[in-house]
């Protein structure tokens, strides 16, 4: 009896004890969710695409009330409750979202958003202890739900060497296939995968050479050798499961393109009346001097100045133009620096530098009006614009309509309204797209003046390129000149 009566004692306090340590536990559990759960975050944004993010938890022991994703819930049994709890792994599908959890995290994936939506949203309830916390998770809309936004899904391009771009509006797309003339290539999927994150693609297929930027596909083709048939390339192009073909047309050379062996970078120019300096490039140096016109007087270089040019460096006088040609050993063509005096004669001036290579012919030729025969009546507000490489927009206003559209000089080609778009002008309202460059000219009543907005479409080519407009009132000359990075 004494035996058991000593036992019972020790039976209790083992069974006291051990309560008070239940309690303790219990109470510490409780305390460690005190300040919160602690999640990495409480708000998810995710890809339209199939995404996947996973968010850390720092402590054990919490599990998940409920899972909603749009119209769908998933509420977790008691049983699925306690195996979080103690840390077993937990996975489940609500609707589009797939919820994994490991002991201290849990994992969001979501298959690509493709049923229309604008977006989808989805949040869960976690719980640790007596705290509750939400996490709130968004998927991004399918920017492809309404196909391929391209600024063009055809292009011409001209006979010569020739490059033009195609922006996309979206991000994320890629290129499955070129075809040039029939034939075929199909991309590879690791490039398929970097044009999508926006990695720079570039490969020639060809006499056409396809690369891309984030936002654009750019294509530059070889001269056609052909003088009579066009040639033709297809690139689809796919964002998620929508996809897109753009059809390129190639135009047949035109009779004198094929033959230019001079290249230069302008052909027309235009000096001030008090006398100016213009440069113009060459891509070549194959070429000579042919005649050269100073008013109504010709004249054909010596043989000094001939060999003088052979050489390299040239330096010569026509009357009241300056002349001073170089090789320019980096580029493999010449320098042409064009100097004249102030005109003080009451009339404008004019020449005309002819040049040859081969059975290639090209001229320069040069305007520059008097001083002091008439005042300026024409009235610009600027005489210089400057777009990026983007493309842009620039105004430019004149404070009379007493003046004519010249010419325009695009990158070195003199380019001239129509007939019809002469007699626009006259109306007060012409609209006219000299290559990447957009011109519309309208009267404004209100100032007796005109307005003229120049637009400049993106620049593909890698290379500066310019314009200038040339106006003329009488015998008083203006012009506007542009540069695009």
């Amino acid at each position: 009896m004494n035996k058991s009566i000593f036992i019972i004692p020790s039976m209790c306090f083992a069974l006291i004890a051990t309560g008070c340590s239940d309690d303790n536990t219990v109470q510490s559990a409780l305390d460690k969710w005190e300040n919160g759960i602690g999640l990495s975050t409480k708000s998810i944004e995710m890809d339209w695409n199939a995404d996947s993010v996973q968010i850390d938890i720092p402590q054990e022991g919490w599990w998940i009330n409920c899972i909603e994703a749009d119209e769908s819930r998933v509420y977790p049994s008691e049983t699925e409750k306690e195996a979080m709890r103690s840390g077993t792994a937990y996975a489940t599908t609500c609707g589009w979202l797939t919820i994994s959890t490991g002991k201290t995290h849990i994992t969001f994936a979501v298959a690509a958003n493709t049923d229309g939506k604008e977006q989808r949203t989805f949040q869960i309830e976690i719980q640790g202890g007596e705290a509750t916390e939400t996490i709130a998770g968004v998927q991004k809309e399918d920017p492809w739900a309404d196909g391929i936004t391209l600024s063009a899904d055809s292009l011409m391009l001209g006979g010569r060497v020739d490059t033009q771009g195609v922006e996309i509006a979206q991000r994320g797309w890629w290129i499955n296939s070129v075809e040039v003339e029939g034939e075929v290539t199909l991309t590879t999927e690791a490039e398929r995968q970097a044009m999508s994150r926006g990695e720079a693609y570039r490969n020639v297929f060809d006499w056409v050479t396809v690369a891309t930027e984030p936002d654009a596909i750019i294509v530059s083709v070889t001269a056609n050798p052909s003088s009579d048939a066009p040639r033709t390339f297809h690139i689809e192009v796919q964002g998620g499961d929508k996809t897109k073909v753009i059809t390129g047309t190639q135009e047949p050379l035109r009779v004198g393109d094929w033959g230019d062996q001079v290249f230069l970078s302008r052909n027309v120019l235009f000096f001030p009346a008090d006398g100016g300096h213009e440069t113009v490039t060459t891509g070549t140096s194959r070429w000579w001097l042919g005649n050269i016109s100073i008013d109504e007087n010709w004249y054909r270089p010596s043989q000094q100045e001939a060999n003088a040019l052979e050489k390299g460096n040239l330096e010569a006088t026509y009357e009241w133009l300056h002349v001073h040609i170089t090789d320019d050993p980096a580029t493999e063509g010449r320098t042409v620096e064009l100097t004249v005096e102030p005109n003080n004669t009451g009339n404008p001036r004019t020449f005309d530098i002819s040049i040859q290579a081969g059975d290639y012919f090209c001229h320069i030729d040069g305007t520059q009006p008097s001083q002091g025969t008439w005042e300026d009546v024409i009235g610009l507000s600027q005489r210089e614009a400057t777009f990026p490489r983007e493309g842009g927009s620039a105004t430019v206003t004149t404070a009379t309509d007493l003046w004519t559209h010249r010419f325009t000089d695009i990158d070195g080609h003199t380019r001239q309204f129509n007939l019809k778009e002469t007699e626009d002008f006259e109306n007060g309202n012409v609209e006219k797209t000299f290559e990447w460059l957009h011109l519309r000219i309208t009267d404004d009543p209100a100032t007796g003046g005109r307005t003229l907005e120049m637009t400049a479409d993106r620049n593909y080519t890698g290379s500066p390129r310019s314009f200038t407009i040339y106006l003329q009132a009488g015998n008083y000359f203006d012009c506007i000149t542009g540069r695009q990075d």
